[in-house]
C-alpha cells in the first residue's frame, strides 16, 4: 500500500488510545481548506515502505493500543484491506479517518472487521458540498449512503466538521444539524490557517459564532447512556492542534514531547506505565463540548 508518512506516537488521534497514525497519500476532494495540501493533491510525496511501518509497529506492541490510517484519503487504497489485516494480525485497534466518498469500502471494512472506529468528515450542507470540498461534480449521494451507514451503529463513529469562514454559515449549519439528525458525536473544529493549505488566506469562524453552531448542531443528539454522547465544541489558540485534551495547569509540552521520545526509544516499559504518565500530563476534560 502506498504510504506517504507515520506518526509512531499519538496521545490526541483516537479518544484515550495511545495510537500510531498511518497517512496515506491522494484525495478525491480538493477542500481549499485542507491542511494537508501536498498530501491530498499528491505533490512531491516520498513514500515510505509497509515493511518500515510494520517493523514498527511489531516492535511498539506494548507501547501502542492503536493505529489510526488517515490521508489523502485511505480509502483510495485498493490493498488497504490486505493492510488492516496485517494491522490486526498485531492485535491493534483500529480507526479510520475518511471523507466518506467510498461507501461500499467502508462498509465492507466493517462488516469484514477490520476498522472499529470511524471518524467521518462531514464538510458542509449536501448543498453547499461541491463548493466546500473543491468539486462541482462530487457524488452527494455516496456521501449520504457513508453517513447513513453509520448512523446505522453499525460500526462506532464520529463525523466532524471543520468550521471555516468562508464556507460556514447559520444556513448551511441548520441544514448539516437536520442531515445529521441522530447522530451520536459531532466535533465542531477550529480552521489553523498553514502554509500547507490548499488555498490561502482563509479565515476562522469567530468562537462566538461557532458557539452559536454548535446549539444548533444539539438538535442532533440522540439521549443514549453513553459518555461520549453529544456535539463536542473543541475550539483552542490557532496554534494549538484542535484535538488535544486539556494541558494540566502544572505540565509543559515538553511533557508530552518526553514521553513521545521514551515510546520512540524505550521498547521494555509497559502500556500502564506510559497511561499513569498521561494523566499527569494531561488534565480531565471540564467541558461537556470538548473530546472525552
Amino acid at each position: 500500500m502506498k504510504i506517504s508518512g507515520l506518526e509512531k506516537f499519538s496521545m490526541v488521534d483516537f479518544g484515550e488510545k495511545i495510537c500510531a497514525t498511518v497517512f496515506t497519500p491522494s484525495c478525491n476532494f480538493a477542500c481549499p481548506f485542507c491542511h494537508n495540501g501536498d498530501l491530498a493533491l499528491n505533490k512531491n510525496i516520498a513514500l515510505i515502505s509497509e515493511e518500515e511501518v510494520f517493523e514498527y509497529l511489531s516492535q511498539r506492541k506494548k507501547l501502542l493500543d492503536a493505529v489510526v490510517i488517515s490521508g489523502g484519503e485511505p480509502t483510495l487504497q485498493a490493498d488497504l484491506p490486505s493492510f488492516l489485516t496485517k494491522i490486526k494480525k498485531l492485535g491493534y485497534v483500529i480507526k479510520l479517518d475518511t471523507n466518506g466518498s467510498n461507501p461500499y469500502v467502508l462498509k465492507k471494512l466493517v462488516c469484514d472487521g477490520l476498522v472499529d472506529f470511524v471518524a467521518m468528515d462531514v464538510k458542509n450542507s449536501l448543498t453547499a458540498y461541491p463548493v466546500t470540498v473543491g468539486k462541482p461534480d462530487v457524488d452527494l449521494n455516496a456521501v449520504k449512503e457513508s453517513v447513513d451507514f453509520l448512523l446505522s451503529d453499525a460500526v462506532d463513529y464520529e463525523f466532524r466538521t471543520t468550521l471555516v469562514a468562508e464556507f460556514h454559515d447559520e444556513k448551511n449549519i441548520t441544514e448539516t444539524a437536520d442531515w445529521l439528525k441522530g447522530a451520536k458525536i459531532i466535533f465542531l473544529q477550529q480552521f489553523v490557517e498553514k502554509d500547507t493549505c490548499i488555498r490561502a488566506g482563509l479565515h476562522p469562524v469567530p468562537v462566538e459564532t461557532a458557539m452559536r453552531y454548535a446549539q444548533i448542531l444539539k438538535r442532533t443528539e440522540r439521549l443514549l447512556k453513553k459518555r461520549r454522547n453529544g456535539v463536542f465544541f473543541d475550539y483552542t489558540p490557532a496554534d494549538t492542534f484542535l484535538s488535544s485534551p486539556t494541558l494540566n495547569s502544572k505540565s509543559t509540552p515538553t511533557g508530552c514531547f518526553l514521553l513521545s521520545v521514551i515510546c520512540f526509544y524505550t521498547s521494555d516499559i509497559s502500556l500502564a506505565w506510559l497511561r499513569t504518565i498521561r494523566s499527569a500530563i494531561f488534565a480531565p476534560e471540564q467541558s461537556c463540548c470538548r473530546r472525552n
